[in-house]
């Protein structure tokens, strides 16, 4: 097999692997340096992350202005209430989907205000729940 045939089946093969495997090495054919341009570099490479002074700086602002932050109301309409912490701890997926839809920016604390509350109704017609998006 060639040294482009390996290359090919296995696109990161390294020079010894080229070498042990290559068949038409030696005898006057091409050296495997002479293919180390299409061998890839086995260590990926990493984008730099964003300035850290950056990201912390935005979050203090925000922290403090909370005016300028996005408000999500989530109001539900239920027969039967949930206890406040497993209502809020429900409104997950929804806020997530809110994100997936790009109607809010990201759901991290200093980015949106949540504000949740239930209201008990009388029949199985009246539940839902309705979403408020307030935007700064």
């Amino acid at each position: 097999m060639n040294p482009h045939e390996i290359l090919r089946r296995f696109p990161g093969a390294s020079k010894s692997t080229l070498r042990a495997n290559a068949s038409d090495y030696g005898n006057g054919k091409p050296e495997v340096s002479d293919h180390l341009d299409s061998v890839r570099n086995p260590k990926p490479q990493h984008d730099s992350p964003p300035a850290l002074e950056d990201v912390a700086k935005r979050k203090a602002e925000l922290l403090q202005n909370r005016e300028r932050r996005v408000i999500v109301r989530i109001t539900g309409y239920r027969v039967a209430p949930l206890d406040p912490d497993n209502f809020a701890g429900s409104t997950k997926d929804l806020i997530d989907a809110l994100r997936a839809a790009r109607l809010i920016e990201g759901d991290e604390f200093w980015q949106i205000v949540l504000e949740t509350d239930q209201v008990k109704v009388e029949t199985k017609a009246e539940q839902g729940t309705e979403v408020v998006i307030i935007y700064p």
